[in-house]
């Protein structure tokens, strides 16, 4: 029974070794939430990495070759007064076995960091917590969580100096060291990071499965990978991330293949090229060979630096995907996946969040301003529309795809290749698009 009172809940000893696992593994989320994020951040990840001394709970090695150490402690109470960190605390040493002093918690930081610089010309090391600092130690810290160790107080940095082996050691650690201190609760922390990953698209049970996922490879040194390191990719599968399936696009070309008109392909790369934003419809007979030259053309655009993608709506009688890529939202995951796999720079953070085939249209328009600021443009080759029309007797399969590409946007060029339909069969602002 409760007496209408709210109380604060107090933790046992367990509860709070608990939640003090539970808030370094939200400190690891938060990284690996960042990294979702900006997806061109970190070569890979590790956690509670036994390797690296007392730097260990998080570990990450940067695209610059960066290397980056997360210490997380724990404060069950952190608005006490009383708890708060002091020099005292940081330097306090005690008597070990067989007489032996252990070594403070400053100690342990700085001998660690100091070992992990015979690997890493570059370390980004710090202590992360929810415990704030002492007035003696607030005072002295800058706005980045770095220590100017000539504010310390005399007595303090005499202490300093020597644990740490002399002033020297001292000032060389506070110059590498950050203090990030009063951080978000346990609670607090938690919501914040799941609200990030829901916004990138994430779902809730993709949400569990990469907290337990983290929490097992804190547990197992090999998990998921020796060493315990893990990519990208490792943690867009434990979040239950979308892969993008391409489907083939590889037209053969006989060896033999003669342009139908050079002078026609050649007005049309340089039409290409000076429209840089906007769609032509090239059209020919059955059996012209119109999805050949489509094929030549695409390689030709690769081989000139000019970035083109390309979806082609029928490859041969026997193609066990025939059906598929008849349907819009695998044509559009298809050209997302060679977006993603070709163009990955142009698509920036785009790539960030969850995918779907809705979300070609965001793309191509991303992929559209990072060649126009190029002063190029990407050639989106869609080939063989009436297959749709053959196949499906409805253009509503083909009008889901084109409404993603169509109008085009800045930097975009759309080249539609088919063979002559009633216009009746085309979604209507294909024709507005269509250079006259």
């Amino acid at each position: 029974m409760t007496n209408g009172h709210s109380k604060r809940r107090v933790p046992t000893r367990s509860g709070v070794r608990r939640r003090g696992d539970d808030y370094q593994d939200s400190v690891a989320l938060e990284i690996i939430v960042d990294w979702l994020e900006h997806t061109d951040r970190y070569q890979w990840m590790q956690v509670e990495a036994d390797d690296r001394g007392a730097l260990d709970d998080i570990v990450a090695l940067d695209t610059r070759n960066v290397l980056h150490v997360w210490q997380v402690k724990y404060a069950a109470h952190p608005d006490t007064p009383a708890d708060a960190y002091t020099w005292d605390v940081l330097l306090a040493q005690s008597e070990g076995r067989r007489g032996r002093v252990t070594q403070s918690l400053i100690q342990k930081w700085a001998y660690s960091l100091e070992h992990l610089w015979t690997d890493y010309s570059e370390i980004n090391a710090c202590l992360i917590s929810n415990r704030s600092a002492a007035p003696e130690i607030r005072s002295v810290m800058s706005s980045e969580g770095l220590v100017e160790f000539d504010a310390i107080a005399e007595s303090a940095a005499h202490r300093l100096t020597f644990q740490l082996g002399g002033e020297s050691q001292a000032r060389i650690f506070f110059s590498q060291f950050h203090f990030h201190l009063n951080q978000p609760n346990l609670d607090e922390l938690q919501e914040g990071v799941r609200t990030r990953f829901r916004r990138l698209g994430g779902t809730d049970e993709g949400w569990w499965n990469l907290k337990e996922e983290v929490s097992s490879w804190v547990n197992f040194k090999d998990a998921p990978s020796p060493g315990g390191f893990f990519t990208l990719q490792d943690i867009k599968e434990a979040a239950y991330w979308h892969k993008l399936e391409p489907l083939p696009q590889e037209f053969v070309l006989p060896r033999d293949y003669v342009l139908p008109s050079h002078t026609f392909h050649t007005n049309l790369i340089s039409q290409i090229l000076e429209l840089r934003q906007g769609c032509l419809v090239l059209t020919a007979s059955p059996g012209s060979g119109k999805s050949t030259y489509a094929s030549y053309l695409y390689r030709r655009l690769q081989r000139q630096g000019i970035p083109a993608v390309r979806h082609h709506y029928f490859l041969s009688l026997g193609e066990l995907s025939s059906i598929l890529r008849l349907e819009h939202a695998r044509a559009a995951e298809s050209l997302m996946a060679d977006l993603e796999r070709f163009h990955a720079q142009a698509l920036g953070e785009t790539v960030s969040h969850n995918p779907s085939p809705n979300d070609l249209g965001m793309w191509i328009e991303a992929c559209g301003a990072y060649y126009a600021a190029q002063n190029t443009a990407l050639v989106v080759i869609i080939d063989g529309l009436d297959h749709v029309w053959r196949e499906h007797r409805q253009i509503e399969e083909l009008q889901a795809l084109l409404k993603f590409l169509l109008p085009a946007a800045p930097g975009v060029v759309v080249l539609l290749v088919t063979q002559p339909l009633d216009e009746s069969l085309l979604p209507p602002f294909v024709l507005r698009a269509t250079p006259q």
